[in-house]
């Protein structure tokens, strides 16, 4: 039986932080720009080019304006692919390596993926506190508009709203960078606990520090899960008055985003949980072994 091979077709794709059409726009605004440059430098130059005054005048203005329009979408578009580069950098996961990590990578790679995580968590706090601050300066809008109409009602709970959906894309936007931190602070700390080798006095203490750094871990984590469930059932509360159908939604999103937060906690919880423990039974058995005649 014949094989058929397949043709591909896919168009070869820019960076996935890049805008779609970015580079066109980009490239169409600086062919403007250079023709705008140029037909100004001939307007000048040319001496002998006799054209009334007003028409002269009308020309130059409406040539400096198609070079600073053509300008203003070029710092636009390079300004726009700056930050979605930079928020790319920020939510990408991609500086995790797919092959696994040999004995001299452990230590590291735990310490780089454990110090993302930190970041990665201080981020998603920050967050809540602004989207906190901010839907409190909304509540106070929404109590001294007691006698406005409906119609002012609906526009300052959809401003709630927006401002939860942001929050939520937010936090859905870190979900697999969080994950893959996790994943990564797992199979690094497991390398490590794995290959502890637990002989000396001073072996066994260093265990032992490190033992107790991945159970306290695993309870600062515990405390941390508390407090997302809490904050994500204030935020069902709020869905279930079901104020206005954005504000609705917008509650929905985030909640869920949030219990994807609290999935992952919980995985680095069990991780931290189970290599303290094998770590613990580690040590226990090199304290009996040198007690031992």
């Amino acid at each position: 039986m014949g094989t058929s091979k397949s043709i591909n077709t896919t168009k070869r794709a820019g960076p996935s932080w890049w805008e779609s059409g970015a580079s066109a726009r980009i490239g169409i605004s600086a062919a403007l720009a250079s023709a705008s440059i140029g037909l100004l430098l001939a307007l000048f130059q040319v001496q002998e080019w006799k054209m009334p005054k007003p028409l002269a005048i009308t020309l130059i203005v409406l040539l400096i304006a198609m070079l600073l329009a053509a300008l203003a979408v070029i710092g636009y578009d390079v300004v726009r692919g700056f930050r979605r580069y930079l928020e790319h950098r920020d939510t990408t996961a991609s500086w995790v390596s797919t092959e696994p990590p040999g004995l001299l990578d452990y230590e590291p790679d735990a310490t780089h993926a454990n110090e993302r995580f930190i970041e990665v968590l201080n981020k998603l706090n920050a967050d809540t506190e602004r989207l906190g601050e901010k839907l409190g300066r909304h509540a106070k809008r929404m109590e001294r508009s007691a006698g406005k109409s409906g119609r002012k009602k609906q526009r300052l709970a959809n401003r709630s709203a927006r401002e939860i959906h942001k929050s939520a894309v937010f936090t859905e936007k870190r979900l697999e960078l969080l994950d893959a931190v996790v994943k990564e602070i797992r199979r690094n700390t497991e390398g490590v606990v794995g290959s502890a080798d637990i002989q000396t006095d001073e072996d066994i203490g260093a265990a032992k520090e490190f033992a107790q750094v991945l159970l306290d871990s695993r309870e600062t984590t515990a405390e941390t899960i508390v407090s997302v469930n809490g904050y994500c059932e204030t935020v069902r509360d709020i869905e279930r008055q079901n104020l206005a159908r954005t504000v609705t939604l917008a509650c929905r999103r985030q909640s869920a985003a949030l219990d994807g937060v609290v999935k992952t906690l919980r995985r680095f919880e069990t991780g931290a949980l189970n290599n303290g423990q094998t770590l613990v039974d580690k040590i226990q058995k090199a304290e009996a072994g040198r007690r031992e005649p």
